[in-house]
């Protein structure tokens, strides 16, 4: 390494191409990145979702989800299995073991899956997916005073013109019923003719289709052969012959049947300010860019769609992430440069302009590597990497601190610039190296977070160990040449600009080296002379017991995962089983109303000139959220479902809270009758509920007391409301069972089901594509004919004779429950109680304790076979925690290791490690100053603190070593060792806190959820460090001590040959051993 730091420093066009072409390929990386709010990311899961339309949720549990469950019993790996079912539809999601490859264990799944062969006949063929996070960037709402139809067809329209734009690929149109031609046929129609649903099923079915008939070849030409016979419209379908009898007469279609071209018959609609609407959802996909898909459709809707629209409709951008993503970058990039400019500005108070002006050079050129790297790794610019990079800011200078700081004493010692740049480079080499590994070593943990939290947040780490691993590069082989022109000698004339910052630094520098001669001394020489070496440890110790404290008794609050700011505020509404279509939708009405309300409370809060409160409202009844994109799925759907979402105020321009709308918006909506679960969210992402208890009794027995029981003890906890839970008491069914007297007809399970499902369900008769839509042909009862029970009773099944009996000879029609939806988990069957916090009362870890330790135990007692276990935000944190404290562990041997190498000794490594603990103080003591709670993201800069602290204490110990080892007593040393380290060390942590001060000062809401990591870092740096300078003598002091009497106790008991006795003139005093390297 000291050769190739030499040749870069003696060869100026090495060293000034290189810094060039990473500048040039830097810029051109980063402007060539894909930019995103967020970062994509796959999730460790593989998603399988089963649809049977009509079937009951027990029903898909017992012949979909469980064999299922049973065929991946083999499966190695799978960390758990999550069965989501509801009617029509049935999902698992399998969660591996961190560390699987995912392509792979999805293609296992997929082979394990289609081994199954007892799926029901009806149900459609498994979907397997791999999920990711990437979602809908641009939802655009095409509403008026218009039929579903027609806003359908001009959302087809859009759709079709927006693919033809090259940056746009994927678009859906959502919150609209799918086509279908429905041949409704009557019971009389049936009895007149001696007709079954079957029969004109099956008739339909063989006379609409177009079908190869493969071809004819000759000796020059293939010409294919096709059969067609396709049906599209209600016409073709009313002509159909049915039947023809043996006088040549035909029963078509339309004598039988009504043929209804229209749509689903499905409990579905969408409202947009009060219109009917339909949503047209662009998707990013592959490396698009958000900010040119979002420009371009802005355009043509501008420019060609919305003039070309009948009276009466518009189109409007409902939701754009393009908005959030360039205000958030704005926001990072505006800190950053702030950052940096005050970094630049402290460099310049303390060291030469020049020294100044290359670490500042520095750190674009190891930012301009840095994307080159990122761009390799396929990753992302977006506000997690962002913030990586302004995070990385303060601390990537400190390599080109102390290694220009080396430099620059060198050439006052008399080097020539060259001969400076050169051994003062070699001489820190080293140190250098080893610090910035514990430092990258001390951000790895942050990478080993599982689940989404993980894979959401990885960038930050990747980003600043990328930049650290760079800037070390920079600072040893690029740095140097740039120093190595540096003249320093007493002839060198600075210019008028340069000789006035040199009198600004002087003065600087003057009452710097005051505090190091005066107070720093006074203070050293106190604390490493005898046993007051013990104040410095016993301060520290204490102010560490206070930091705990801090924690302990709620001073700083702990809230595991901070919200982030939105534009958007939701209600999502799920009513009581059994529930109305129409009923959903007058309870979604009052709703969105209670919402109106909420924003004319907090417009009456603000300034008369502040904007709207409310931008735009959207409500969808019949359908749950998400869903939908490349990758498929579907939200969850059923006449009892809704959501409400209100756009509020932009973040940048308002001065109120998301939470404060979200407050207000919950008490104008009250207690409303009916509702299972109602919740009002202002959260882009979150760790789960604060309250989420799963409990699980053995099969056939009632959990509804359980629940009962729990829920009347959460609503005594203080803080604890919106309590809810998924366990479905069960809507009204009619259960059909066979008669005996039925196999006198020769009636068969088979026909009574068969028959029964094709009048009320319905039969597929046939589906064809009719432009950008699949169309399905359904017969069945017509609507006014299937919604009684006498409807039911009245059905009439038909024997294999042709004679009809009614059902209500050959089976039994009794009422029963039957749950709308079922929750599983690893084989068994969960019900979920939630609850949500107020954190300002209670803690989730004080309410989760109180439930886990007095609760659930005595409601054991009485259920012997309850199995129970936390969930939600719990369960996310309980693994995070597992995750970072194993990897924490493994992180602190690495550096432990690395420290023993550098100082081959067991004993030093402890000390410089002492830092660790004492960042803690610092970071507590940011967020008890600063009044935010502890949260994961602080957790992150704590761990990732440790890295940086450490550096301090690592020059500290180096430099006490180096003069030691020239013949130095210890104490001497160590009191030279600190104050001539005292102002690099002080500039790297002031450098580190101005770097994202910014940011923590920064009032934007869009920021926040950000500003604790920063907290972390920035006081954990600058008050660790204050406390380092003091405590690292002294503990260095005590362990000499120590070593030294443990050296003398042996050396007691060790026998000594007769050549090794000295006189007494010749031994030296115990307290003049020099220490080369403590062990």
């Amino acid at each position: 390494m000291n050769v190739m730091i030499k040749w870069m420093a003696e060869h100026p066009v090495a060293s000034n191409l290189m810094m060039v072409f990473v500048v040039i390929l830097g810029a051109i990386t980063a402007l060539g990145m894909p930019q995103k709010t967020f970062p994509d990311f796959t999730l460790d899961t593989v998603s399988i979702s089963v649809s049977y339309p009509g079937a009951s949720p027990t029903e898909i549990q017992e012949s979909i989800v469980r064999p299922i469950e049973d065929q991946l019993a083999g499966v190695d790996g799978i960390d758990s299995i999550t069965a989501t079912i509801s009617e029509g539809r049935g999902g698992l999601s399998v969660s591996f073991l961190r560390g699987s490859d995912i392509d792979e264990k999805t293609e296992e799944i997929k082979n394990e899956v289609d081994r199954i062969s007892v799926f029901p006949e009806d149900a459609n063929d498994p979907v397997v997916v791999q999920p990711n996070n990437s979602s809908r960037i641009l939802e655009i709402t095409l509403h008026g005073n218009a039929s579903e139809a027609v806003l359908k067809q001009e959302a087809e329209r859009l759709k079709s013109e927006l693919i033809m734009l090259d940056s746009i690929s994927f678009v859906e149109v959502a919150n609209t019923r799918d086509y279908e031609i429905s041949i409704e046929v009557s019971r009389d129609a049936l009895r007149s003719y001696g007709l079954t649903m079957d029969e004109i099923a099956r008739a339909i079915r063989q006379n609409s289709l177009e079908l190869p008939g493969g071809s004819i070849g000759t000796d020059t030409v293939s010409i294919p052969i096709r059969t067609k016979g396709r049906n599209y419209t209600q016409a073709d379908f009313e002509n159909i012959v049915v039947r023809t009898d043996n006088l040549g007469g035909e029963i078509y279609v339309r004598d039988v049947a009504t043929v209804i071209d229209g749509f689903v018959d499905a409990d579905l609609t969408a409202n947009f300010n009060g219109e009917n609407s339909v949503s047209i959802n662009v998707f990013r996909v592959g490396q698009e860019q958000i900010l040119k898909i979002v420009e371009d459709a802005r355009n043509h809707l501008d420019s060609s769609f919305v003039p070309s629209l009948g009276p009466g409709l518009n189109a409007s951008i409902w939701q754009n992430d393009a908005e959030g993503l360039q205000d958030r970058i704005n926001l990072l990039v505006e800190n950053a440069a702030l950052g940096l400019a005050l970094v630049v500005l402290c460099l310049a108070l303390f060291l030469d302009i020049r020294l100044a002006f290359w670490s500042a050079i520095g750190i674009g050129v190891s930012f301009a590597a840095t994307f080159i790297v990122l761009g390799a790794l396929g990753l992302s610019i977006n506000q997690i990497s962002l913030f990586g990079f302004i995070l990385a800011i303060g601390i990537v200078v400190d390599n080109a601190i102390v290694v220009s700081e080396n430099i620059y004493q060198k050439g006052e010692d008399g080097l020539s610039p060259v001969q400076a740049a050169v051994k003062g480079t070699q001489r820190i080499a080293i140190p250098v190296v080893f610090s910035t590994l514990t430092t990258i070593v001390a951000f790895w943990p942050l990478l080993q977070l599982p689940g989404t939290l993980g894979k959401f947040l990885a960038d930050i780490p990747i980003v600043v160990m990328v930049v650290l691993a760079l800037s070390l590069g920079q600072a040893l082989f690029i740095l140097p040449r740039n120093l190595s022109s540096l003249d320093v000698s007493p002839d060198y004339r600075p210019n008028l600009v340069f000789r006035f910052l040199g009198l600004i630094r002087s003065a600087v520098n003057g009452v710097l080296q005051w505090i190091i001669r005066y107070p720093l001394d006074a203070i050293l020489r106190l604390t490493t002379k005898g046993f007051a070496i013990l104040i410095p440890i016993a301060l520290s110790v204490a102010l560490m017991i206070g930091s705990v404290g801090l924690l302990i008794h709620g001073y700083v609050k702990f809230n595991f995962f901070p919200s982030i700011e939105t534009d958007f505020v939701t209600a999502s509404i799920e009513m009581n089983d059994g529930t109305t279509f129409a009923m959903t939708q007058r309870v979604a009405e009052d709703v969105q109303l209670a919402a109106m309300r909420a924003g004319k409370v907090i417009q009456s809060r603000l300034p008369n000139a502040a904007p709207p409160v409310i931008v735009g409202v959207n409500m969808v009844v019949g359908k749950g959220l998400g869903g939908g994109g490349p990758n498929g799925g579907s939200a969850a759907g059923g006449a009892t479902l809704a959501n409400v979402v209100v756009q509020i105020t932009d973040p940048t321009i308002r001065t109120w809270d998301a939470k404060d709308f979200e407050t207000v918006w919950r008490e104008e909506v009250g207690q409303v009758a009916s509702v299972n679960k109602l919740t009002v969210s202002a959260e882009l992402i979150g760790a789960g509920d604060p309250v989420a208890v799963e409990l699980s009794l053995p099969e056939g027995q009632d959990i509804t007391p359980v629940v009962a029981a729990l829920r009347e003890k959460l609503r005594a906890i203080p803080g604890v409301f919106s309590i809810r839970d998924n366990n479905s008491s069960g809507r009204l069914e009619y259960e059909l069972e066979l008669k005996d007297e039925a196999r006198i007809f020769g009636i068969t399970i088979e026909d009574l089901a068969q028959q029964t499902r094709a009048g009320f369900f319905g039969v597929e008769a046939t589906s064809f594509q009719r432009g950008a839509d699949n169309v399905s042909v359904n017969v069945r009862f017509p609507k006014e004919q299937r919604d009684s029970l006498s409807d039911l009773l009245d059905t009439q099944i038909r024997t294999s004779d042709g004679y009809l009996i009614p059902l209500s000879t050959v089976a039994y029609v009794r009422e029963g429950l039957a749950p709308t939806s079922i929750l599983r988990r690893n084989g068994r069957q969960v019900t979920t109680v939630t609850a949500d916090l107020d954190v300002s009362v209670s803690t989730g870890r004080e309410v989760n304790a109180l439930i886990t330790t007095q609760i659930l135990p005595l409601i054991k007692e009485e259920n012997p076979g309850l199995l129970f276990d936390l969930g939600g935000e719990q369960r996310t944190q309980g693994d995070a925690q597992a995750a970072l404290s194993k990897a924490l562990g493994i992180a602190l041997f690495i550096i432990f290791a690395l420290l023993a190498l550098v100082f081959r000794s067991y004993v030093q490594p402890v000390v410089v490690m002492f830092a660790i603990p004492l960042g803690l103080i610092g970071a507590v003591t940011g967020h008890l100053i600063l009044d935010i709670p502890l949260s994961l993201l602080s957790i992150f800069g704590i761990i990732g603190l440790a890295g940086v602290v450490i550096n301090n204490s690592l020059v500290m110990v180096d430099v006490y070593n180096e003069f030691i080892a020239k013949g130095m007593e210890t104490r001497e040393a160590v009191i030279k060792g600190t104050k001539q380290r005292f102002r690099p060390i002080l500039l790297t942590s002031l450098t580190t806190f101005l770097g994202v001060y910014p940011l923590i000062m920064e009032t934007s809401l869009q920021a926040q959820f950000l500003i604790p990591l920063a907290v972390s870092i920035g006081y954990g740096v600058l008050i660790g460090t204050l406390i380092i300078v003091f405590t690292v003598p002294s503990i260095f002091m005590a362990q000499h001590h120590i070593t030294s009497a443990v050296k003398a106790a042996l050396s007691i008991f060790k026998p000594q040959k007769a050549s090794q006795v000295k006189t007494d003139e010749n031994v030296r005093a115990p307290e003049a051993i020099h220490l080369v390297a403590a062990e």
